[in-house]
Order: structure tokens, then C-alpha cells, then sequence
């Protein structure tokens, strides 16, 4: 494929409303969604998830669960701080969806 064959751009980027996943992995019945911060430590990683942030993410995973058919899975929302000159920190089950609010 030649470069920029097959995509499409279709004016300015729209502001995400609804969030992204980093990364969504499955492992056995569980749908395991990670946030990726890049910070100069976890502390500042793990301050970087507002509360707002959460429930987008939250969000977009579930709407990523309805589109790979994946909603009767359980889901697990993990944080990956990645900081200079550290091995990346992953920190599983940093929140859950109820504390979204």
C-alpha cells in the first residue's frame, strides 16, 4: 500500500469527548484496559488520572467492549507511568469503574 492509501481525513480533529484506551488487552474473561501516562514519577502518574479521566476512559472502554462484542467480560483499568530513566511502573487495578465519579 502506497504511502497515505486507504485513509482519509475529513477536516479539523474533533476534540475526544468520550476518551480513549492506551492499550486493551484481553486475558481470559477479563477485558484489561491501561492508561499510559509519561511523568517524571508514579506519584505524578497516578495524580495525572482525575476523576474525569477515569469515567472517559471508563467510557470508551465500554463502548470498545460493544463493538468487539466483548460486554459480558469483566473489565480491569490498569496505569502504566512510564518516567526518564526508570523501567516502566504498571500498576494493576488502579481504579475501578466505580470510582469513575
Amino acid at each position: 500500500m502506497a504511502d497515505g492509501e486507504g485513509l482519509s481525513h475529513s477536516g479539523p480533529a474533533r476534540p475526544h469527548t468520550l476518551g480513549e484506551v492506551n492499550i486493551a488487552a484481553l486475558q481470559g474473561d477479563l477485558l484489561v484496559c491501561v492508561e499510559v501516562k509519561a511523568r517524571r514519577n508514579r506519584a505524578a502518574g497516578v495524580e495525572a488520572v482525575s476523576a474525569g479521566s477515569r469515567k472517559r476512559i471508563v467510557q470508551a472502554a465500554q463502548t470498545l467492549a460493544g463493538r468487539w462484542r466483548l460486554m459480558d467480560l469483566r473489565q480491569r483499568y490498569d496505569l502504566t507511568v512510564a518516567s526518564p530513566w526508570l523501567a516502566p511502573q504498571h500498576l494493576c487495578d488502579a481504579w475501578c469503574e466505580s470510582d469513575r465519579d
